[in-house]
């Protein structure tokens, strides 16, 4: 995980036991805090089923993977590791799975989404379904197999369905994946439990209930243990300004207390993808120039 601000995450007491979210592993904030005693997420697994209470003497021990560029124990607080943060990744993969030419006459005005046949254009191995305006995803179809498909759009994209990759690979030319890329936001449906895609929100958030609001991103009514209440795992990387967590799922009694909400991965399958892509369509980007005095 990281971000150039700070991580504003929730935590909770419960009948004396402590709860957050927390990274399984590296966590970076550039200038901003992860950690605090009311605020923020841990890094490692040391929180996964909660502690016995939250105190600052803790706040060091839960982080064993935050970079931070302050002394912990001074600070009482994680972050500001002074790490640089741009957008180069965001723009980088924009660029290489948006067309090439910005074709108006190819983009389609859709309100309404199936994307077992809603694409522009479809290859042996592509498809691509490209926006004009806000759309939402309500069918997907059969679950993606050996396909890349690509939606963008310059409005929001709005997903409403479960995205899956076909689990039947046997070999690294069978891998899929689904790539979002919508200019402004993209709002993930409070019923929706899956997702095996990339979710790049160039400009604008990603917003894992986007039918309920908080107190201070949304509209509608105000996110409950009775709304937001379906797990959601999402297999992918997600780039955006600002990610919104507002699943409430685990907020029962007892055990399920400790149930996580919202897992995200990147999962096995991503790098084999990602692979697979280097190996067929290879490109080489240059990252440092430097002129040299001439040699007589």
């Amino acid at each position: 995980m990281s971000t150039a601000g700070d991580v504003k995450a929730s935590t909770t007491t419960k009948n004396g036991t402590f709860y957050s979210s927390w990274s399984e592993f590296l966590a970076i904030s550039s200038y901003g805090t992860i950690l605090s005693k009311d605020m923020g997420i841990t890094s490692g697994n040391y929180n996964q089923n909660g502690i016995a209470s939250n105190t600052e003497a803790l706040i060091c021990k839960l982080s064993p993977l935050t970079i931070a560029n302050n002394k912990c124990k001074d600070s009482k607080k994680t972050g500001n590791s002074g790490v640089a943060f741009n957008s180069t990744s965001i723009n980088r993969v924009v660029k290489r799975y948006t067309l090439t030419t910005d074709d108006d006459n190819s983009a389609k005005t859709l309100n309404n989404i199936d994307l077992s046949h809603d694409y522009t254009l479809s290859g042996s191995r592509y498809r691509y379904t490209y926006l004009s305006g806000d759309a939402t995803i309500n069918e997907a179809g059969e679950d993606l197999l050996g396909i890349t498909h690509i939606i963008y759009s310059r409005g929001n994209i709005t997903i409403n369905t479960n995205l899956k990759t076909s689990p039947n690979v046997t070999d690294i030319s069978d891998t899929a994946q689904y790539i979002i890329i919508s200019e402004k936001d993209i709002k993930i449906a409070a019923g929706v439990q899956r997702i095996d895609a990339w979710l790049v929100a160039k400009n604008g958030k990603v917003d894992t209930c986007a039918n309920y609001r908080t107190v201070d991103s949304g509209s509608g009514d105000l996110v409950s243990s009775a709304t937001c209440n379906q797990k959601l795992t999402i297999n992918g990387p997600i780039l955006a300004k600002q990610l919104y967590l507002k699943r409430t799922y685990g907020a029962g009694v007892g055990t399920n207390s400790s149930a996580v909400a919202e897992t995200i991965n990147l999962p096995a399958s991503a790098l084999m993808w990602s692979y697979y892509q280097s190996r067929s369509y290879p490109q080489a980007y240059t990252t440092y120039l430097r002129e040299l005095a001439p040699r007589f």
